[in-house]
């Protein structure tokens, strides 16, 4: 079984002497020879930044459903776009370096809350109990398929359900990084921040990815997401510029 896309095949192809068929988890030498098993028709169909499963049979990792969901090769990274639009953060030029970045403004937690699972880049770092939300199937489908989320979905319970449906209680932090404001303003209103409220400790540290949407216009994400989280309950402990983020304590 191997993971391949177009750039890998061209650099193979220009004679690199490692690589790798795992999305990077992991690095062969001589990668020409694996590369040779793929039939010469097979390769021509892989085009563009997609990810291509190759067992006998060349699958792309795209899924149609409500709309277009698929994994393409980003910056050395698997990426999750959703109708061409990237879902990952690049503040730190890596979703990976990003996943770490967040891991540790969350330590020392004992029991974790993320709200949108995605393809756990930052659940797969946390090795404490952790629960995560993921309304779309399309998401979690490519998420089985991708080799970076399995840590996640092997080490931590995930919901293939909506955040609004939260069945759980008793957190200490919770992981806020949700789809942008215009698709999912729900989940930026003061009733969301409330239910977060009610459900989590004393003393949780509530970490909320903002981003900077329409930071040209007069609306300012930052001010709305501190408005309704603080008449919820929360208190603003500080914004980290560095990654267009916001950081509350109960």
């Amino acid at each position: 079984m191997l993971y391949v896309y177009k750039q890998l095949i061209d650099e193979i192809k220009n004679g690199a002497k490692k690589a790798s068929f795992d999305l990077g988890k992991t690095f062969v030498e001589n990668p020409q020879e694996i590369l040779s098993k793929v039939p010469e028709d097979v390769l021509e169909k892989i085009k563009g930044r997609l990810i291509y499963l190759y067992d006998k049979n060349l699958i792309p990792l795209a899924l149609f459903d409500d709309r277009y969901y698929a994994l393409t090769w980003t910056n050395n990274a698997p990426i999750l776009e959703i109708d061409g639009i990237r879902m990952h953060v690049f503040y730190l030029k890596s979703p990976f370096k990003y996943g770490r970045y967040v891991a540790n403004i969350v330590r020392n937690g004992t029991y974790y809350l993320e709200t949108c699972f995605g393809q756990g880049y930052i659940s797969r770092l946390i090795d404490k109990p952790l629960v995560s939300y993921e309304k779309s199937k399309a998401v979690l489908e490519l998420a089985k398929l991708n080799p970076w989320s399995q840590d996640a979905l092997n080490k931590h319970k995930v919901h293939n359900k909506s955040i609004w449906d939260l069945e759980e209680e008793g957190f200490d932090r919770i992981i806020h990084d949700p789809p942008s404001f215009r698709t999912a303003q729900d989940l930026y209103s003061q009733s969301f921040y409330k239910l977060l409220y009610e459900r989590s400790k004393p003393g949780t540290i509530f970490y909320h990815y903002t981003g900077e949407p329409n930071k040209r216009k007069r609306f300012n994400i930052m001010s709305h997401v501190i408005k309704n989280a603080e008449k919820a309950g929360w208190r603003l402990l500080r914004k980290d510029d560095k990654v267009k983020a916001l950081i509350f304590k109960k």
